[in-house]
């Protein structure tokens, strides 16, 4: 009995032994292993950006990601090795072309891009605002008659046709005249080529529609002036019964289903291809996390420091051009996370587009839903690493601005639940 409980004790030392070397073997092959994964070289890969230089708020957004080098800066943070390839556009439409034709992996495009691209099926998604609430103005040649809104009927005027710029154009008419039917107006709408045609109307044009920076472009040479802008309030040739110049409401903003913010929703969007949230979602929170981290420097600086990183796309004295940074929604939000209040930019403007024959049908919120639903949970990820604003901020009830709960909350909105 002596001999066989010897035995068994000697075979229960070794099992004992065998189990503690097995572990410690096991501890020793993840310790080498984690230091092997730590000390593994990031993962590399070039993001090609495109953008409208010429653009408002968006402009020195990303040229302090350029200068700061943000982006490259948060790539490194999630394990990876990024290389910033920025490119310039004159418009939105050859970006749309360029990401579609996996030339580019996220750009800016306006609104009409934006929905023309999702009612036909194209491979991306809306990431995040560029910009917003930009000034448009109903522009005159200097020295025009035209004094009041009603002037303008019998009139031909200048439209970059198919843009934002027409959005503004059509959606004013119908808040000051019930409809924005030229032909029942007598309006001749005539397509300009350029927007500082539509800033500056040619011989020949009543009046146009432009953006503000190539609005203030033609100010510097006093080739213009402007009846009214997208907010709602008289411009300088204003002279009726609500008074005279610039900076008196018009009672017709009120009319408008965008009331407070203006006559139209505007939004310009960075999307982001499809294949690059399949096969690089980090790269994808690491842009999103550069953008609001420039957002962030950007508030500390003055208005006119700001202008100064736009001055050579804006060509404006730093003094005149501070006002495109101070309209824009970048500023005034200091934020670009999508909310349900954005993405109205697209489903309702979708209809006047669907109006125009320039898509087959509007799009839905179902549409619009299906769209964010990839990138809803990297926007989460990138607010959760940069942590403004607060979540209150989303659905404050004194903003002077359409927002609401944001993308990844969709769950919450309201007006896809009425469609």
């Amino acid at each position: 009995m002596r001999r066989q409980s010897l035995v068994v004790r000697r075979a229960r030392s070794c099992r004992g032994l065998i189990f503690w070397g097995v572990a410690v073997l096991i501890a020793v092959a993840v310790a080498i292993a984690s230091t092997a994964f730590a000390g593994a070289p990031p993962e590399k890969i070039t993001l090609r950006i495109g953008r409208i230089p010429q653009a408002q708020g968006m402009t020195p957004v990303t040229e302090v990601m350029r200068r700061d080098k943000l982006l490259e800066a948060a790539g490194a943070e999630l394990g990876l090795q990024i290389t910033l390839d920025l490119q310039d556009f004159a418009a939105g439409p050859p970006i749309r072309q360029a990401l579609t034709g996996d030339k580019l992996d996220i750009g800016s495009v306006g609104n009409t891009p934006t929905l023309i691209g999702i009612a036909q099926g194209e491979p991306f998604h809306v990431l995040s605002m560029a910009e917003g609430g930009v000034k448009f103005l109903l522009t005159l040649p200097a020295n025009s008659p035209i004094k009041v809104p009603e002037d303008l009927k019998g009139k031909k005027i200048g439209v970059l046709l198919a843009t934002d710029n027409q959005f503004f154009f059509d959606l004013s008419l119908q808040a000051l005249f019930g409809t924005m039917d030229y032909q029942a107006l007598g309006i001749e709408a005539v397509g300009v080529k350029a927007l500082i045609q539509g800033a500056v109307p040619p011989q020949g044009l009543a009046a146009g529609a432009a953006t503000e920076a190539p609005y203030l472009m033609g100010q510097k040479e006093k080739l213009n002036t402007a009846l009214f802008n997208s907010y709602g309030y008289t411009e300088a040739n204003y002279d009726g019964p609500l008074g005279k110049g610039a900076g008196l409401e018009l009672p017709a903003i009120k009319k408008s289903p965008y009331f407070p913010e203006g006559f139209y929703l505007h939004r310009n969007f960075w999307l982001v291809t499809d294949k690059l949230v399949r096969t690089s979602p980090k790269a994808v929170v690491a842009f999103l996390v550069a953008q609001h981290r420039a957002l962030l420097t950007l508030a500390k600086m003055s208005p006119e420091d700001v202008a100064r990183l736009a001055q050579e796309h804006w060509q404006l004295d730093p003094a005149v051009g501070k006002d495109v940074w101070l309209h824009d929604l970048d500023y005034r939000r200091g934020w670009g996370w999508l909310t349900e209040g954005d993405m109205r930019a697209v489903v309702d403007q979708s209809v006047l587009a669907a109006k125009g024959k320039m898509i087959e049908k509007p799009v839905t919120w179902k549409d619009m839903l299906g769209n964010l639903a990839p990138v809803a949970p990297l926007a989460k990820e990138a607010w959760e690493r940069v942590r403004f604003p607060e979540a209150s901020a989303f659905t404050a009830k004194d903003a002077k601005d359409v927002r609401g709960y944001p993308m990844w909350e969709s769950d919450k909105w309201e007006l896809p639940k009425k469609q």
